[in-house]
């Protein structure tokens, strides 16, 4: 038996997910652990090592077997972040070759195959991620606009509404499920909780905020006027970053994702595609699947750095492996 294998890891701000798999495209093993963001996490570098020392475990393989590991790392966003990611993977043992991005050029990778294309993640974080035809990666970053797309945003906009109003009319559904989730009894209770910070722990208070997200989607959905407007002010960020990449690609036409629980929520993603197609972009779009999810996709680029990422049986796995298994 082949003693060697790659792993891939996707360190998001919710989970750190790992795989392991063989030099021939079948994967041996999955692990998900707490999230690896150091901005979100109490202990991110002992939830990567976690995820994989128990995915070798489960593949009965030592770090020893590891020819190459590429890591997607939420927050790695400037060569400072360089430091504490690095140490992530500075398990005792470990000596293949490494490769450390950001979460997003992972998921990209695993979206679209390496090729060209837009991926726009709304989830725990939110970035919009484009690949142009020369192979430069552009993020709305680079324009200085931030995504406020984050699950946590529809929470703020919804609290900050219900707090500030006077009026609360056909609204009993959302403050009844609000108030449950704060454990609040009522709006003004709400109100001091929110103007504490939400949580004497930042880390707690962003987990919190998050957690909500999935809330305001349900209730935006059942036609709650105050949560369909954070959904709006979310897709409006979303789409505008969307716009920005997209105007460096040369094609007319370009292929996009989407990644992440917020913009894949149905009533999300529709309102998406509506106002795409309604707006005055200066591309359109192909709206598609990604190929792979982020963890895989980190798989697959760690095959592309050992010279097999061209190997049509690997690929035809990975995509066969991923429409049977759950690795999100």
């Amino acid at each position: 038996m082949d003693k060697r294998i790659v792993v891939g890891i996707d360190g998001g701000g919710t989970y750190t997910r790992v795989v392991i798999a063989d030099l021939e495209g079948n994967i041996l093993a999955f692990s998900k652990k707490a999230g690896s963001h150091p901005g979100k996490n109490k202990e991110p570098e002992k939830n990567v090592e976690s995820a994989i020392m128990e995915a070798l475990g489960k593949a009965n393989y030592t770090l020893e077997s590891i020819q190459c590991i590429v890591a997607g790392f939420a927050g790695l966003n400037g060569p400072k972040d360089m430091e504490w990611a690095e140490k992530y993977l500075s398990i005792t043992g470990l000596k293949s070759s490494k490769v450390i991005l950001n979460d997003a050029e992972v998921a990209h990778y695993g979206a679209f195959l390496g090729k060209v294309g837009i991926l726009a993640i709304a989830g725990t974080g939110s970035i919009v991620v484009g690949k142009i035809e020369s192979g430069k990666m552009i993020r709305n970053y680079d324009f200085h606009h931030d995504s406020e797309a984050a699950s946590r945003f529809l929470t703020y906009s919804v609290i900050y509404d219900l707090i500030s109003q006077k009026s609360l009319l056909r609204e009993e559904s959302l403050v009844e499920s609000v108030l449950n989730y704060w454990n609040v009894k009522d709006i003004e209770e709400l109100r001091q909780l929110a103007a504490r910070g939400f949580n004497s722990e930042k880390i707690r208070a962003l987990k919190m905020l998050s957690g909500m997200g999935s809330i305001v989607t349900e209730e935006a959905s059942k036609g709650s006027e105050i949560a369909n407007n954070a959904c709006e002010k979310v897709v409006t960020s979303l789409v505008t970053g969307i716009q920005l990449v997209s105007s460096m690609f040369v094609k007319d036409s370009v292929s996009l994702s989407f990644v992440g629980g917020v913009v894949n929520h149905s009533y999300v993603l529709s309102m998406v595609e509506r106002v795409l197609k309604g707006s005055n972009s200066l591309k359109t779009f192909s709206i598609q699947k990604p190929n792979l999810s982020p963890v895989l996709g980190a798989v697959l680029y760690a095959y592309n750095e050992l010279g097999l990422s061209n190997n049509q049986d690997i690929l035809e796995k990975l995509i066969s492996t991923e429409s049977t298994n759950d690795f999100y």
